[in-house]
């Protein structure tokens, strides 16, 4: 087995995002090049190559740009030397991952429907009449500890295609968690709350020293704006925003626009 495939099944085992670079054109090499892969992952070494130092700084630079965008294809490059090439970049990423801190009455429909859309879900508490599987028979993960010492586990584990949810049965345990993945790779932090609280804690952050980029990518109050009430409605707003972040949409109504073609008029009028 060779490297390259190794690292795409060590990839796929842990659930990392990597990039797949096969040479597809290259004025930097020679034919019997073409077809060669190169590993990138979203962090650490890459594996594999071309055999050229120039082209392979090129395609890698490109890996990493399809990575942060979450989208692969064909890239035309040139490289250090002005020499074109054309790639076609794969991505294998991470499955998404919901991440509920909380078990109370908002948790249970958010973790069934984010299973029912398709994410690996993790519920945690630290209250085991809330966190059990009685409560959360379709989740993947139901944890009964510490939300600290569980935090200190699952933050290094984390990736861009984590959605963290913050529904805890307080304000103060929804900030110290905050506080604890506000700097992970998560790719969503919502935090449940009013406006105006949500306002405090973030400014809260800010005065604490915590970067600016850091406290604006929070979502607080969470989710979309459709007036939900009971609990299943939140959870569905809330997941409604998860979808929207995860797929880049706008969370605007379809219907607002315009489906119809505008009626044609005759020269004699309508």
């Amino acid at each position: 087995m060779s490297a390259i495939t190794r690292r795409i099944l060590q990839a796929i085992d842990t659930g990392e995002t990597i990039a797949i670079v096969s040479l597809l054109e290259s004025e930097a090499v020679p034919a019997e090049r073409l077809g060669s892969r190169l590993v990138v992952p979203e962090e650490g070494e890459p594996v594999g190559g071309y055999g050229d130092p120039a082209l392979d700084e090129a395609a890698i630079t490109s890996a990493r740009e399809v990575i942060a965008a979450g989208k692969g294809g064909q890239q035309r490059i040139v490289d250090s030397l002005e020499r074109a090439s054309r790639l076609f970049i794969e991505l294998i990423e991470s499955p998404p991952w919901l991440i509920v801190v909380g078990a109370g009455h908002v948790a249970k429909p958010t973790a069934a429907l984010g299973k029912m859309v398709g994410f690996r879900v993790t519920v945690l508490d630290d209250r085991p009449d809330f966190a059990n599987w009685e409560r959360f028979p379709d989740a993947d993960e139901v944890i009964a500890e510490d939300f600290r010492l569980t935090l200190e586990r699952l933050v290094p584990q984390m990736h861009r295609q984590t959605y963290v949810v913050l529904v805890t049965r307080g304000h103060r345990q929804d900030e110290m968690v905050l506080r604890q993945v506000i700097g992970s790779r998560a790719g969503y932090i919502g935090m449940i709350g009013s406006r105006r609280r949500a306002r405090l804690v973030l400014e809260e952050l800010l005065a604490d020293g915590f970067p600016e980029e850091q406290v604006r990518r929070v979502h607080s109050p969470i989710g979309l704006d459709i007036r939900a009430e009971t609990p299943e409605e939140i959870a569905v707003s809330i997941i409604g925003e998860i979808i929207s972040v995860r797929r880049g949409g706008t969370a605007r109504t379809l219907s607002g626009r315009p489906v119809l073609r505008q009626p044609m008029r005759s020269p004699d009028g309508p």
